[in-house]
């Protein structure tokens, strides 16, 4: 059993969870929860380690959530699990995982369907964007200047929906919107822009949203072959960001498909 702090895995494990430096530089991250941890191992995540308390080898054995059979593990303290934990309840199961491989702007094409985010930094947000695109087949994701998805407060908010996504990095992100042939809807508050109810798709799109203070900056937007906005009733300016983003990645599939009952 591991019981000190100063194990070089513990150590290890809590210097990726604080660290995205250290993350981009060894290529790894850090997973805590068993539900997480077999969703990860169902989509092909490779484990470094794995850490479990006894309590959660109790609580979990002989049930669907027993992953003790699933891969090779390390008992660790209460102690221990209470140091590496992120949450008020830990379940006391945690993991150092391997990145997947990202994907390049070569790999969209125009009938994808691509939810790009420019700096939108609050890592719930990001989140919530990852997981909603994944429920409406946004299931590659662009990312500019923005929170970095590994950061484990996204982790934990995607609910498993980071390992059914492909993600591209992108460090210009004017010069990847001139690359890419597929048409791109930018989401801004403007009396100019187009209103979400009167979308029409007959292709794939790309959906791109922006910081939750500021939006998307001009010069993105003039990059845009569309400039589409939510128009609303009451006398709230704007929207969260990951609200406005999950609406319009809703009424993208709707409006595409008619239905979600085929």
């Amino acid at each position: 059993m591991i019981e000190s702090r100063d194990n070089f895995k513990i150590k290890q494990y809590i210097k990726l969870s604080n660290k995205k430096s250290y993350r981009d530089k060894l290529g790894k991250f850090v997973i805590e929860g068993v539900r997480i941890l077999q969703d990860a191992l169902k989509y092909g995540v490779n484990f470094d380690n794995v850490f479990i308390t006894e309590n959660c080898i109790s609580k979990t054995k002989n049930t669907d959530y027993d992953i003790t059979n699933l891969c090779d593990y390390d008992v660790i303290s209460e102690k221990i699990a209470g140091y590496m934990a992120g949450v008020n309840q830990s379940q006391g199961a945690f993991a150092i995982a391997n990145k997947p491989p990202t994907i390049s702007s070569d790999d969209i094409i125009n009938n994808d369907f691509v939810l790009a985010l420019h700096d939108v930094q609050d890592p719930g947000n990001v989140g919530t964007l990852i997981r909603t695109a994944d429920a409406f087949g946004f299931n590659k994701i662009v990312l500019s200047n923005s929170c970095d998805v590994y950061n484990p407060k996204v982790v934990r908010s995607t609910m498993g929906s980071l390992f059914r996504s492909n993600f591209l990095e992108c460090l210009d992100f004017e010069e990847f919107l001139d690359i890419v042939n597929i048409k791109k809807y930018a989401t801004v508050v403007r009396k100019d822009a187009l209103s979400l109810t009167k979308l029409n798709l007959n292709n794939g799109a790309m959906l791109i949203v922006g910081n939750e203070a500021n939006g998307l900056p001009d010069n993105i937007v003039k990059k845009c072959d569309v400039k589409l906005t939510i128009n609303m009733l009451g006398e709230t300016e704007s929207l969260n960001a990951a609200v406005a983003g999950s609406i319009c990645m809703y009424k993208f599939r709707e409006c595409l498909q008619g239905s979600f009952n085929e």
